[in-house]
């Protein structure tokens, strides 16, 4: 019924998650980068299919940090308890898709609120990129240099959403990490900058033919309410467009940010939610401690 997805796959794989592309963007960007989980970077992804043959009606990811990413539509209790049971003996960090699909698996895999450190369920938006409202904005690319400025933003990035790790010294290196590949010569992410200064940030956490997700807008506190937030995204997404995307998704933490985004003429067509557990768990023990129950 389940099984792991092999080279031969891509296709299928791709066909299927393109059919529910606003709530696959980390599943079909992270196929794209790294293919069926070959490599050792956190965001490669190993993957399975439900049926094992012919059309695919179900997949399942898990990344090497161990983030299980779903995109399950319509799967039944016992296909939800079957791909639950194929990630036994995985180790996970945290859960992300489709708000549904999430409350579906999480207690599959035997996984409640004492689990979680950090659990949110946030409004999808889309929004067709012709539609853009017209604006100058100076951007700029982060560069060496921009790294103390940064940690301190992603600091305040993940302690406001609720995703900051709890012990001081994971978050550092997290912050520090984040900094580092925003200064990367590939990274998507870009400053709003006002009399040279950088203001705000925003990236793009996942891209996948002509669709994007925005990802990391960050405003500092002492800057908010000046409408910042949806400069920086009206800016990068313009930048986006021109580059040939003609669609964006993305979710919103909290209702200024949602606000800011429907300003801009962002749609709501769903909910996301992301889960990040207290501590990694061991999936066999879950779900066999689920089943004794």
């Amino acid at each position: 019924m389940i099984r792991r997805c092999v080279p031969g796959d891509e296709a299928a794989l791709e066909a299927f998650l393109a059919r529910h592309a606003a709530t696959s963007m980390f599943l079909r960007g992270n196929l794209a980068r790294f293919g069926l989980g070959s490599g050792t970077h956190p965001h490669a992804t190993r993957l399975w299919r439900l049926p094992a043959e012919g059309p695919i009606r179900a997949v399942l990811g898990l990344t090497n940090a161990g983030v299980v990413l779903c995109q399950i539509p319509g799967a039944t209790p016992a296909e939800v308890a079957a791909l639950a049971g194929a990630l036994a003996g995985e180790r996970a960090t945290g859960l992300t898709g489709e708000a549904g699909q999430i409350a579906a698996l999480l207690p599959a895999l035997g996984l409640g609120p004492a689990a979680m450190r950090a659990d949110s369920t946030e409004p999808l938006y889309r929004l067709t990129l012709a539609d853009l409202p017209p604006g100058p904005a100076p951007l700029r690319r982060p560069r060496p240099g921009d790294e103390p400025l940064l940690q301190d933003w992603f600091r305040g990035y993940f302690r406001g959403t609720g995703f900051a790790p709890t012990d001081p010294a994971e978050e550092a290196a997290l912050c520090r990490d984040r900094a580092i590949e925003a200064c990367a010569e590939d990274s998507s992410c870009r400053l709003l900058l006002r009399d040279g200064r950088p203001v705000a940030m925003a990236a793009l956490n996942a891209q996948v033919a002509d669709l994007v997700q925005v990802g990391g807008v960050y405003v500092p506190e002492a800057a908010r309410g000046l409408g910042l937030g949806r400069e920086v995204t009206r800016a990068l997404l313009a930048e986006a467009r021109d580059r040939g995307a003609r669609v964006a998704v993305l979710f919103a933490n909290n209702p200024a940010a949602a606000r800011a985004y429907e300003a801009i003429g962002f749609s709501r067509i769903g909910s996301y939610r992301l889960v990040f557990l207290a501590r990694p768990v061991a999936l066999q023990e879950e779900v066999f401690a689920l089943r004794d129950m």
